[in-house]
């Protein structure tokens, strides 16, 4: 299993451009921009709710700096995110990742790998949800690996844990 070198959200209110303070509350969305999501962070000023074509959203608290431990974004929008990617044709590499990713987690179980009339296929399941997933295994070049690093980084991952999944929601739609 590969291992990932997380970054840290930057701490900046994507609407007011003011960089948020350790202790202060906030608003992360996970927000599809025309097929490419990306994870926008709000000040509590600045937060009017979901915007337009979120997949999901959260609230977190800036932490002191010092933590420096990184954490998942919670367990729904990580599945909204990977159902996601599995239906864009262009983001196999990311949704075999995220597979791999939420497996690592023990949030999705591999089952077997498949070769059929469409290559080979990776079977997951969801024990919580009772759902199977088949998502084509990917070879990932080293450069091309560091992009979907970035890109999980950027949008998932929080130094921030959460007490319960009450302070968040999902799109009912994407």
């Amino acid at each position: 299993m590969l291992n990932f070198d997380f970054r840290r959200t930057n701490r900046k209110c994507s609407k007011s451009d003011r960089i948020l303070q350790p202790g202060e509350e906030f608003f992360s969305a996970l927000v599809d921009f025309g097929g490419e999501p990306q994870r926008l962070d709000f000040s509590n000023e600045c937060w009017s709710g979901p915007p337009e074509n979120c997949l999901g959203w959260w609230k977190s608290k800036i932490p002191d700096l010092e933590k420096g431990k990184i954490y998942w974004v919670p367990r729904p929008v990580l599945l909204a995110y990977f159902d996601f990617v599995r239906e864009q044709s262009d983001k196999a590499d990311v949704a075999y990742m995220m597979g791999l990713l939420l497996a690592q987690k023990k949030i999705l179980s591999v089952v077997d790998s498949l070769h059929g009339p469409v290559g080979e296929q990776l079977q997951l399941f969801n024990r919580r949800d009772n759902l199977h997933y088949e998502i084509p295994i990917v070879e990932i070049s080293p450069d091309r690996l560091k992009q979907i690093q970035a890109e999980l980084s950027d949008r998932l991952f929080t130094d921030q844990p959460f007490e319960s999944e009450g302070e968040l929601e999902l799109a009912e739609e994407f």
